[in-house]
């Protein structure tokens, strides 16, 4: 690389880290936060959360937020007139471009360490954490005048208000024993004027005050109800582990993603999910270096049209945006319409590389030519319109002479 090109790369690097970095780290904290109240929650489960949900947010941002500061910076460079000097002193359009392939590539690269390992080795810490912190039955957790869901389906913790940091008020238990058939073999459903919370960590148990239990079992005529005066409670059975049973896709290494395939197609809502999981996994990250193709071959086409440069970039940067979140709507889709949606995401991934590409070809200005030409006769005045963004346009592409 040439010194110019050293320059470019890392100025372009520079600024994709920094916008990478500045842009995310607020998105990956207000997540953080939705998901948990990270003062509540100790260091052990904090920082596994921290680390699952930003390698999960920097899959999803790197290639955006890439492309567009690479757009954003070569339309400084056209600005302060860097790419005309390269051009006039010789250089090639795609020597000129290189840096922002470099850049992009690298990106890519990322895209893919976080999409085939990191994200879903992140994934699977996020489930653990929101698995624990639900079995675990954290007081700082819970929200007065909600039905709290924990453990497994349909059991429900719901308390009418707080009176201090360990003990609340007006207390309804639901807890379904199902021992791993379809239906429940057993119900039970606590009432207690008021409740305490005790216990560390893993170990939680509550102590009931003032109420009653109600007990249903599957096949029975009758119900059992029994009134006490203090009960101590477990959100599990005692010595159950607080570890999961089942896998979701995002958490699947890619040779056991791979593997599931056959399986989840047995199911429509499986089917959806390991298809979306899959248009993530292996094409979004190619986007960080579609976005950037088709953003500097269209910077480079109409960029000299107008001498406000950083307006034009940021129209394109604004442009690059649409179509990356038409992308990922489409994709999200996927999950919760039609596997059909997998190939509206794919053909708009494969179009725009076709579009970069026929443009790095010199495909673009031939086209624009003869457009031009081809409305001349129905509207005489739509060749003189492009002639005047782009010179030499009314040259005859069939004969070679100017008009």
């Amino acid at each position: 690389m040439k010194t110019v090109d050293r320059y470019m790369t890392r100025r372009l690097a520079f600024a994709a880290v920094l916008s990478t970095v500045g842009l995310s780290g607020p998105i990956i904290l207000v997540s953080l936060m939705n998901h948990l109240p990270i003062f509540s929650v100790s260091s052990a489960l904090l920082w596994p959360a921290l680390y699952g949900i930003g390698c999960m947010i920097l899959f999803h941002t790197i290639p955006i937020l890439v492309a567009g500061t690479i757009i954003w910076i070569y339309g400084q460079f056209l600005a302060e007139g860097v790419l005309v000097t390269l051009y006039m002193a010789g250089r090639s359009t795609f020597a000129v471009k290189l840096p922002a392939f470099v850049v992009g590539l690298v990106a890519v690269a990322a895209g893919y360490a976080l999409s085939l390992h990191y994200a879903p080795d992140s994934a699977r810490f996020v489930h653990d954490v929101l698995f624990a912190l639900r079995r675990d039955m954290n007081p700082d957790l819970l929200e007065a005048g909600k039905f709290n869901p924990f453990g497994r389906d349909g059991q429900v913790f719901f308390f009418e208000r707080k009176v201090d940091g360990d003990r609340v008020a007006k207390v309804f238990i639901r807890q379904v024993d199902t021992d791993g058939q379809p239906q429940p073999l057993q119900e039970k459903v606590y009432t207690a004027d008021h409740a305490i919370f005790g216990g560390v960590q893993g170990e939680r148990w509550v102590a009931l005050v003032d109420g009653s239990v109600v007990i249903s079992k599957r096949g029975a005529d009758t119900l059992r109800r029994v009134h006490f005066t203090q009960l101590k409670w477990r959100p599990v059975a005692e010595g159950e582990a607080l570890t999961r049973g089942y896998n979701f896709f995002d958490e699947m290494t890619t040779a056991e993603f791979w593997g599931a395939r056959a399986e989840a197609f047995e199911r429509s809502k499986s089917s959806r999910e390991w298809a979306k999981e899959a248009v993530k996994r292996f094409a979004l990250p190619l986007l960080a270096l579609a976005h950037t193709m088709l953003g500097l071959e269209l910077l480079t086409l109409f960029g000299l049209m107008t001498d406000r440069h950083g307006y034009f970039a940021a129209f394109l940067v604004g442009a690059v945006i649409s179509l990356h979140l038409a992308i990922v709507l489409a994709t999200e889709a996927i999950g919760k319409v039609d596997t059909a949606f997998a190939f509206v995401a794919l053909a708009m991934i494969v179009v725009e590389i076709g579009l970069a590409v026929t443009l790095m070809l010199g495909g673009g200005r031939r086209f624009v030519q003869d457009l031009a030409w081809k409305l001349s006769p129905p509207y005489p005045w739509a060749r003189g319109v492009l002639a005047l963004f782009l010179p030499g346009i009314a040259a005859d592409p069939s004969s070679g002479r100017a008009s």
